[in-house]
């Protein structure tokens, strides 16, 4: 879901980019508004992506982690508990980057369309 997102704002991106040069300086100044946007929301999604990986991996981490302390006498209730508090957070944080992200698409969407058809 994640990528698909950042794939479609790259797409739109390279299409404004490729356009750029031939529009008119009004059309050429919605378009640069457009792209600062789209920057913006790119670089949300790569780092909500970037968290859910960290996320998994230190869930990979904790299973590891779990298996090692059942096979070892050695207790690694600790570490096994700092890695489940680290998946979560990262896992909130990337679900809170991506809230932010759909927030600013949508009233992104909204400011395009003119005030008497809302």
């Amino acid at each position: 879901m994640l990528t698909n997102r950042l794939g479609r704002a790259v797409d739109r991106s390279r299409v404004l980019e490729d356009q750029l040069p031939s529009l008119q300086a009004t059309e050429a100044g919605a378009a640069r508004a457009e792209l600062r946007l789209l920057a913006r929301r790119i670089r949300l999604v790569y780092l909500a992506i970037s968290l859910a990986v960290l996320s998994a991996l230190f869930v990979c981490l904790l299973i590891a982690g779990a298996f090692a302390g059942a096979l070892v006498a050695t207790d690694l209730t600790r570490l096994v508990a700092a890695l489940f508090v680290l998946a979560i957070l990262a896992l909130i944080g990337s679900l809170v980057v991506f809230l932010r992200e759909i927030f600013l698409a949508v009233t992104s969407a909204r400011l395009a369309i003119p005030e008497e058809d809302r």
